[in-house]
């Protein structure tokens, strides 16, 4: 889908939303406080999000949703989390700098800090030490995982982040974006307070001379969507004059930010309001839903809970915020979230100096480092091939110590009951080498100085090698079948590859 069809969505997603919010006094402040941060350039915003859950609860409502009774309060991973954060932007340069400290349950923190520009993104390497530490935190055994945080630990010792470039600079459109939500946020603010001047609900109220704050449960909620269809139905002129010039500036900024994209297509078509006999139409639908008394568990828990906020403007430069969620189900509580922030304009953002390894996307120089790093310190210890009778494929799965797997898919023949593989494949896979005699025209398995004279058949420019001639090497072959037309030949190595 297009861009410019998936932000004009967006905006009416937007439009709906921001319709709750009506224009009294206090509900005009609010306006005019999300239009002055949207102006904001560069800022830095300073906050922490809490959540409590009832498992219990939880996992009744989960199931009550999907019918099953298949969940149960143990199933659900934690009780409390809790994410403090420093979230910083630079609109006008498309940067963003970003420090988490996520804690789960009495755990420690968990650490992620990370920058993004348009030409790359930055990780501190802290973020290793957190997935160790949640590994250990819920007793998670997982070789491979191990192994790739012991080769970057490594890997990278001389370095405190990892730097990924993009593989081209999205430097314009990241510039676009930001702008087109600056402008998304001002626009609607000006339709709202132009189409909705005299339409007011009862759950914004001033809080001090700068300061908002708003309740939302379900009867206010309920209460407002009533009295918004009626404002619309005897107000229909005034909202749709006020929709027009709402959708030609949008139209003008959009076709301005995505030339590309320009076409005969009208925006305000597809954001056409509806008339006021669909209004009515849905007016109907609504008031049906309020009316059933039957029972619906997201109806049940929308009308045992509440959201609440407050916003204060403490200076042309900085906003304090808080808000919480209480979920009720069923008379008990399900979840209580809570989230204060402190939004801070800034001239610019300070600048970090990284001592970054850069990853590159034009070579595999770090995928053959940690084959050799795997190789060195975790060497193979065996392989299986598996196949369907029948199939020309087969698996092959290379064990090193622990768990860890490498696997990789591949031809097979099948010549007299004797299973044959691509020669190269198998064996580099296992460790060892192949060496081409170009006079006969052979190839050989290496061990060091070790030659070793299989049976293979060419197929195309592919030598394929009889696995069972692997025990000459001193690796024991075993075939099992289990029954079920699934074949699997273990290759065992008893063979200590050579330096």
């Amino acid at each position: 889908m297009k861009a410019k069809r998936i932000i004009t969505s967006l905006a009416a997603a937007s439009l709906c939303a921001a319709a709750l919010s009506s224009c009294s006094e206090a509900e005009l402040m609010y306006l005019d406080f999300s239009k002055e941060i949207a102006d904001w350039n560069v800022f830095t915003g300073t906050g922490e999000m809490a959540i409590e859950l009832n498992n219990e609860t939880l996992a009744d409502f989960i199931n009550d949703v999907s019918g099953a009774t298949s969940v149960s309060a143990s199933d659900i991973p934690f009780e409390k989390l809790s994410m403090a954060y420093t979230a910083s932007a630079d609109y006008d340069n498309s940067i963003y700098d970003i420090d988490l400290d996520i804690t789960v349950d009495d755990n420690s923190p968990y650490t992620l800090n990370f920058y993004v520009d348009t030409e790359k993104v930055i990780f501190d390497k802290s973020v290793l030490d957190s997935v160790r530490q949640f590994l250990d935190d819920y007793n998670i055994t997982d070789t491979n995982i191990s192994y790739i945080l012991d080769f970057t630990d490594e890997y990278f010792k001389d370095y405190d982040s990892i730097e990924i470039p993009f593989e081209y600079s999205n430097a314009d459109m990241e510039f676009k974006n930001a702008n087109m939500s600056r402008e998304l946020i001002k626009a609607v603010s000006d339709f709202m307070s132009t189409a909705f001047d005299g339409y007011e609900t009862s759950s914004y109220e001033l809080n001090g001379e700068n300061g908002v704050k708003a309740v939302f449960n379900y009867d206010n909620v309920v209460s407002a969507i009533s009295d918004l269809f009626e404002y619309y139905i005897n107000n229909s002129d005034k909202i749709n004059a006020a929709w027009n010039d709402f959708t030609v500036e949008f139209s003008e900024f959009m076709n301005n930010t995505y030339p590309n994209e320009a076409d005969d297509s009208d925006l305000s078509e597809q954001l056409k309001l509806p008339t006021v006999d669909e209004v009515k139409e849905m007016q109907a639908q609504f008031n049906s839903l309020v009316n059933d008394k039957s029972f619906n568990p997201l109806k049940d828990l929308l009308m045992n809970s509440e959201y609440g906020f407050e916003v204060e403007k403490v200076s042309d430069t900085s906003y304090n915020s808080n808000s919480y969620i209480d979920l009720n189900y069923k008379g008990n509580d399900l979840a209580y979230i809570t989230t204060t922030e402190t939004d801070n304009k800034l001239d610019q953002l300070e600048k970090k100096d990284y001592n970054s390894y850069v990853i590159s996307y034009e070579n595999e120089i770090i995928d053959k480092d940690f084959d050799k790093w795997l190789d060195e310190n975790h060497p193979v210890k065996s392989a299986d091939i598996t196949w369907n009778k029948g199939n020309e494929h087969c698996a092959i799965s290379y064990i090193r110590d622990g768990s860890y797997i490498d696997r990789s898919y591949t031809m097979l023949i099948n010549i007299d009951d004797y299973i044959y593989v691509p020669m190269r494949q198998l064996v580099e896979g296992m460790g060892y080498s192949v060496e081409w005699d170009e006079q006969n025209k052979k190839a050989y398995v290496m061990n060091g100085n070790d030659r070793f004279d299989m049976t293979t058949v060419m197929v195309g420019d592919t030598t394929y090698i009889k696995v069972r001639d692997l025990e000459k090497m001193g690796i024991k072959v075993d075939y099992q079948e289990d029954g079920t037309g699934t074949g699997t030949i273990k290759c065992t190595a008893s063979l200590d590859k050579a330096a």
